[in-house]
């Protein structure tokens, strides 16, 4: 009986690291947006700037304002340069889709 449980036990664990190992890279596969990423939205486009520490929002290229229409204002986020998709539609009410990636430097069509 000790024996059963002792290999339950450690299968238990061995199977634990790998779901950890998997979480990690699913993780590094998910769709993270930053600062200086350009998006359009049905009407105009925008760009993800960082007021203040963890504060973003998007702001109109054509008139720079941050509040207006279907872009909602300031949110808090944990990690202005890996926002998730999530973080990203708290910013705006419609879909934004990104246009341009300021990490990679590069248009996103």
């Amino acid at each position: 009986m000790k024996d059963t449980r002792k290999i339950l036990t450690d299968s238990i664990a061995d199977h634990q690291k790998a779901i950890d190992k998997a979480e990690k890279e699913l993780a590094k596969l998910e769709v993270t947006y930053s600062i200086g990423d350009r998006f359009k939205t049905n009407s105009m486009k925008h760009i993800l700037g960082q007021i203040k520490g963890h504060k973003v929002a998007m702001f109109n290229l054509r008139n720079g304002f941050s509040h207006s229409g279907e872009v909602v204002g300031e949110v808090v986020v944990d990690d202005v340069h890996a926002m998730t998709e999530k973080d990203l539609l708290r910013c705006c009410t419609c879909n934004p889709v990104r246009y341009w990636d300021s990490r990679k430097g590069v248009h996103c069509d």
